[in-house]
């Protein structure tokens, strides 16, 4: 592609980037979608969406766009511009963990907790990939956090007690 040819299509480099962001958005979010027409089970489909961040937090299109999230900090042009685009994006993402999480008995505010420690974790090993972490280590890293992550769902007790706002979503745990 010509440089002409990426002008006109993106003016500015906060628009360039922006659409970075949307291509992996919508390869997620087909990514999953997918993922769900194939996992009959309710269980293994919500444990799956581990598998397919995992695997899509290690492609070099996520690393662009760590790196244009903390572009962002310091870009107030770059801040504005892609603001839409992640906020359709979690949107998405909020809504679908909440009905995987649905199917399995886990109410909204568990899903969502679970997902932001599952996602800080994996965000974390990527940027490690990133700058040198043997890939064999990530994957048993990953591999580990995925059991415990399991492990956990069978254990509510663990989890904060703000988190469990309808008592009958599920039992207060103690």
């Amino acid at each position: 592609m010509s440089l002409g040819s990426l002008q006109h299509h993106f003016p500015t480099k906060a628009k360039l980037m922006t659409a970075v962001m949307e291509r992996l958005a919508e390869k997620r979010l087909a990514t999953y979608q997918a993922q769900a027409e194939v996992i009959a089970d309710p269980l293994a489909r919500y444990i799956s969406s581990f598998d397919s961040t995992w695997a899509l937090v290690k492609e070099p299109e996520f690393v662009a766009v760590l790196e244009i999230l903390l572009a962002r900090r310091s870009d107030p042009e770059l801040w504005s511009e892609s603001e839409a685009a992640i906020e359709a994006t979690e949107a998405f993402l909020k809504q679908w963990v909440s009905r995987l999480a649905a199917d399995v008995g886990d109410p909204p505010a568990v899903a969502q907790f679970r997902r932001s420690l599952s996602n800080t974790f994996l965000y974390g090993l990527a940027m490690q990939l990133t700058v040198g972490m043997d890939p064999a280590e990530a994957e048993q890293l990953a591999t580990y956090w995925k059991a415990l992550t399991i492990l956990a769902g069978g254990h509510p007790e663990i989890l904060p007690r703000y988190l469990w706002t309808s008592p009958s979503a599920k039992d207060e745990p103690d």
